[in-house]
C-alpha cells in the first residue's frame, strides 16, 4: 500500500508514551475521515487513546485498522504503509 492511498496521514505523539499502544508515535490514515462523530485526528487527540486510562485501554484492546504505532514517527508511518489488503473503515 502506498502512502498516497492513506492520505492525509497524521503523525502524533502517543499521550501515554506507548504504555498501552506499544509505541511512542501514532500514524493515522485518512486522518480527516470521521470516526465516532469526529475527524480521526481529533478523536485520537481528545478521546480513545488520549482519554483516561480505562478508555485508552479499551481503545487499544480493539484498535481500528486505520491507526499504527512506532517508536519514531517514521516507524509509525512505515507500519501503517506496510499493512496489506486493508480497507480503512
Amino acid at each position: 500500500m502506498s502512502g498516497t492511498e492513506l492520505y492525509p496521514v497524521a503523525i502524533v505523539q502517543d499521550r501515554y508514551g506507548g504504555v498501552y499502544s506499544g509505541g511512542q508515535w501514532l500514524a493515522i490514515a485518512e486522518a480527516d475521515k470521521v470516526y465516532s462523530k469526529l475527524p480521526r485526528t481529533q478523536f485520537v487527540m481528545t478521546n480513545g487513546p488520549s482519554a483516561d486510562d480505562v478508555m485508552c485501554l479499551q481503545f487499544w484492546s480493539n484498535k481500528p485498522d486505520w491507526i499504527a504505532v512506532g517508536n519514531t514517527p517514521d516507524e509509525a508511518y512505515n507500519s501503517l504503509v506496510q499493512r496489506d489488503n486493508h480497507e480503512f473503515k
